[in-house]
């Protein structure tokens, strides 16, 4: 596959996603306002979209599915067929089909047959029941686009293709195809003249014209959307006549037009037919493409189930490091950013310009013009900076838009009525951000449907509206990002939360704990209340993974609820993953950065709050209560300044609910950093999250904080 194609074909890919969601998207809003036609057409064209580029690429499985759904959307938005819950329901699960499909085609993994077959039958057995009762109830209304004065009309077609049509994969016979869906396609004439001498022909070019004949019922907007991917450079001349015609009299029969498969020739073929090439050139031509397998197959060297079990998995290995590859280097942006972009770069320019002409002849006299360049460059970088983030930046509605659909399917399997509301969609995360927190945020969000939530009668009989409510919420705060999952339901139950961790063993039966330290319990692995398990939750898996997650991020996961009257999760993330806000400390000669968002508190304690206990190490008593003390010297090996707690510095840093007290020398400051990866450019070192250039010039290693507890735990520095 050509480089060029495989772009072509990771377009179709990205824009078929974006559909997908369309289509997704407006079928649940069509569910609360079936009569919303202008919903109905965009989906429609959403459909025909994905139909029209799957068959230019071959995707014939796709196509095919696609075109059941686009004929009960057809039927849907011309009134022959109203829609009812059942009818989204089954275009909702084909939806879900047609995303397999589509996955399917791009990674070479199988599907589920008997699901795509089942669900083909299913449409089409509503889309000819919508047929027969549009025939027997005639005062349906009818839209425009449907018929024009309840007569067909004979449509004159001459299209030459454009150059380019082979070079980005695309069959024109597909066109052919989806002409003749729309009414009987006859008098199908192939113009040969521009075609030059088989030794001047450029295989990638296409240099065929056609000249057709289609009498349907449909308009010319519909007509021409059939030639929608293929417009740009085409000549196309659709002509209008009245025809009073029967379609007996103007249909061409199968032989003529088709193989005995009902599927077009091939451009072979057509080729040897149209008296371009003999017989005779053509199989010499094709008998210099055999591949490899084939004449391996011949020579008997291996069976053709040996090839094609071989020829199965080459293609399972390039789909996936086809999808690793487009993964990993697509990103939409708008236009005005990279505008913005170029023009600071333009400035950029010219203030390295002004340094490189002030350095060629400096003198001390122009100090303080060399300090200003300097400062005007420092603007510039950061200015560039806040530029090339943004670039990265995506809307979060992004990664809110699978939420509709998996509330409504939460709705009917648990049996109760829920609402989603959604607010602060616009609000930009990092594009690596919002892929990473869509399970948490799919976990809290069935969290509160199932567990939070209550049945319509238990929420009437506490003067509740039988409909629950789950509210997503995102909005900055500060240098972050908070989401809020909240639900109007029960509340947790702190004696029940607190019964079940003592039955578990997290807890002492007599231990006192304050709120918080009781609701984040519920994010340890394994614990769970629910008294049953159902295919929702109740397993004690989800929670942990959601606090594992969000801290994985560099962000932190809090709680507020209150008995009977709901629970609001709020998670607090930084705004990209590429640039931290860290502490700059020193120990001995070496430099290291702490994330800020695990830093409490820094300290120099007395001598009477330090305690060493057996089997424990040191420990440090603060307020109260005492935490565990590490040397961060001895984790790293490094020669410090100080051996004294009481003479160093000790920050206290929490992670995962758990807190420890880091000796260093000295604190630097605080200071935005790149994050540079270790294992990328070095190797994995624990303890160690990354690492990023100073302004000295020197590298500093970022602290993972969770890691550093764990070394800790076991007593023995990093090897070298």
């Amino acid at each position: 596959m050509s480089d060029e194609f495989a772009q072509f074909q990771e377009a179709f890919f990205a824009e078929a996603a974006e559909h997908l969601a369309i289509i997704e998207e407006g079928l649940l809003a069509l569910e609360q306002h079936p009569e919303d036609l202008e919903l109905l057409a965009k989906i429609f064209r959403s459909a025909h979209s994905i139909k029209g580029a799957s068959g230019m690429f071959g995707f014939n499985a796709v196509t095919q599915f696609t075109h059941k759904m686009e004929t009960l959307l057809d039927l849907l938005r011309n009134g022959e067929k109203a829609v009812s819950p059942p009818i989204a329901d089954l275009l909702l699960k084909s939806t879900d089909c047609l995303k397999t499909l589509i996955e399917a085609t791009k990674t070479g993994v199988a599907v589920d047959e008997e699901t795509v077959q089942h669900l083909t039958a299913a449409l089409a057995s509503v889309s000819a029941s919508g047929a027969q009762l549009a025939a027997v109830q005639q005062k349906q209304p009818v839209a425009a686009s449907r018929q024009v004065d309840g007569q067909e009309h004979r449509y004159l077609i001459k299209w030459t293709p454009p150059g380019w049509l082979f070079q980005r994969g695309l069959d024109p016979l597909q066109v052919l195809k989806e002409l003749s869906d729309l009414g009987d396609l006859s008098s199908v004439k192939l113009d040969t003249s521009q075609v030059p001498d088989l030794t001047e022909i450029d295989p990638e070019k296409c240099y065929l014209s056609w000249e057709l004949q289609l009498v349907t019922g449909k308009d010319l907007q519909t007509i021409e959307s059939a030639f929608e991917f293929v417009r740009e450079d085409s000549k196309l001349v659709i002509e209008k006549h009245e025809t009073s015609e029967s379609r007996n009299e103007t249909r061409f029969t199968n032989d003529e037009q088709e193989t005995e498969d009902g599927a077009p020739k091939p451009l072979g073929a057509i080729l040897v037919e149209s008296g371009v090439v003999s017989p005779a050139v053509l199989e010499q031509a094709l008998s210099q493409q055999k591949r490899v397998g084939e004449i391996l197959v011949e020579q008997k060297a291996v069976t053709r189930h040996q090839l094609e079990q071989a020829l199965n998995t080459q293609r399972q290995q390039e789909a996936a490091v086809h999808t690793k590859k487009t993964d990993t280097t697509s990103i939409r942006v708008d236009t005005a950013k990279i505008d913005k972009l170029i023009n600071l770069v333009g400035e950029l320019i010219i203030t390295q310009s002004m340094l490189s002409d002030l350095g060629a002849r400096f003198e001390m006299r122009r100090l303080p013009l060399l300090l200003e360049r300097v400062a005007q460059l420092e603007r510039n970088t950061r200015e560039i900076q806040e530029r090339v983030m943004g670039i990265r930046m995506l809307p979060i509605g992004t990664a809110f838009s699978r939420f509709p659909r998996l509330v409504r399917d939460l709705s009917s399997k648990a049996g109760k009525k829920i609402q989603l509301v959604l607010s602060g969609e616009e609000t930009e995360l990092d594009k690596t951000v919002i892929e990473s927190i869509g399970d948490p945020l799919t976990h809290l969000v069935r969290n509160s449907a199932d567990h939070g939530l209550e049945l319509p009668g238990e929420r009437l009989d506490t003067n509740k509206s039988e409909v629950g409510t789950i509210r997503l919420n995102a909005f900055h705060e500060g240098g972050s990002i908070c989401i809020t999952v909240e639900d109007d339901g029960r509340g947790l139950n702190r004696d029940k939360i607190v019964a079940k961790a003592i039955t578990q063993g997290l807890i002492m039966e007599n231990e006192k704990l304050a709120d918080d330290q009781i609701w984040s319990l519920i994010f340890k692995p394994g614990f769970s209340t629910a008294e049953q398990v159902t295919d929702v939750s109740g397993r004690g898996v989800g929670m942990d993974v959601v606090k594992r997650n969000i801290e994985a991020l560099g962000g932190t996961v809090s709680i507020k609820t209150a008995q009977g009257t709901g629970t609001t999760f709020i998670l607090k993330l930084p705004l990209t993953l590429a640039i931290i806000d860290g502490m700059t400390v020193r120990v001995g000669k070496e430099t290291y950065i702490v994330p800020l968002l695990s830093i409490l508190e820094s300290t120099q304690p007395k001598a009477e709050s330090i305690k060493t206990v057996v089997g424990k190490g040191e420990l440090i008593y603060m307020r109260g209560t005492y935490i565990p003390m590490t040397r961060l010297y001895e984790v790293f090996g490094n020669d410090p300044d100080y051996t004294d707690p009481k003479q160093a510095i000790l920050l206290i840093l929490e992670t995962e609910g758990e807190r420890v007290a880091v000796m260093v020398d000295e604190i630097l400051g605080q200071q935005q950093v790149v994050i540079k990866s270790m294992e990328q450019n070095f190797r994995k070192v624990e303890g160690i999250a990354g690492a990023t250039i100073l302004g000295d010039g020197t590298v500093g290693f970022i602290v993972d904080v969770r890691g550093l507890i764990e070394i800790a735990r076991r007593g023995s520095p990093v090897a070298a």
